[in-house]
């Protein structure tokens, strides 16, 4: 398995976007297995991913109500040699896992992009354009073999933006490239409490990441308008577009 990836999506009421993303990355050349953790669906995701037949899928269900202890469950039970977490509105279009398996010699986590100007790799660094990873990552485990999101308490773990910047102020190279996919970017409903936690640890993550240029702005962005950011969260949770 040295030259194969296995897959690991989180999904929380994703039945508008599962089965396109389960099936482009069961395309993917490279593909040992994709592991869905389907955490706490209340729609039509645990019926889609039972009738899609293939060896190589793996469904857990499990109630965490978070993404980063349903990431961290499957990336615990990986087995091959890399592991991408994609988001479960991400479908992949295009295969280039041949061409970015190498670079985690460089660089031993990826953060995959969805734009295809980004053809050519560049180094990520903690300065004033600092993007953090949104849909999609690629990681070595024998590289980093202890890799697992942060938890400030039980049951709730920090997302990718906190990941990445712990990875480089420990000294990891982090390298950013275009993976092949798409973002969809499903509009499906989060659930109030599932909303509530992803801002609140959106919020202290920027907190214990003062000396990080972006996480500032990010700060002085909600500072200034938090309000807009209330209503505009409850728009889409609600599924209504702005005026």
């Amino acid at each position: 398995m040295d030259n194969r990836v296995e897959f690991v999506v989180a999904a929380h009421n994703a039945e508008t976007s599962i089965e396109r993303c389960v099936n482009s990355l069961l395309a993917q050349n490279l593909t040992w297995r994709v592991t869905v953790v389907n955490d706490a669906s209340r729609d039509g995701t645990g019926a889609i991913l039972a009738r899609l037949v293939d060896p190589r899928l793996r469904v857990v269900t499990v109630s965490f109500r978070s993404r980063a202890k349903a990431s961290n469950l499957g990336f615990a039970r990986c087995e091959a040699a890399y592991v991408c977490s994609v988001d479960a509105d991400v479908v992949y279009i295009k295969d280039l896992f041949d061409r970015l398996l190498p670079q985690l010699e460089r660089f031993p986590f990826l953060m995959l992009t969805d734009v295809p100007s980004d053809g050519e790799l560049r180094e990520v660094v903690l300065g004033p354009d600092f993007v953090p990873p949104r849909n999609s990552f690629l990681f070595s485990r024998k590289k980093l073999p202890t890799l697992s999101f942060a938890t400030i308490y039980p049951k709730a773990g920090g997302e990718d933006t906190d990941l990445a910047i712990r990875l480089l102020k420990s000294g990891t190279r982090i390298g950013a490239v275009y993976g092949g996919y798409v973002h969809e970017r499903a509009e499906g409903r989060m659930g109030l409490r599932r909303r509530i936690h992803f801002h609140l640890w959106n919020l202290i993550t920027y907190l214990r990441h003062l000396d990080v240029p972006m996480c500032r702005q990010r700060l002085a962005d909600i500072a200034r308008h938090p309000l807009r950011r209330v209503v505009g969260s409850l728009r889409q949770e609600y599924r209504r577009s702005s005026p």
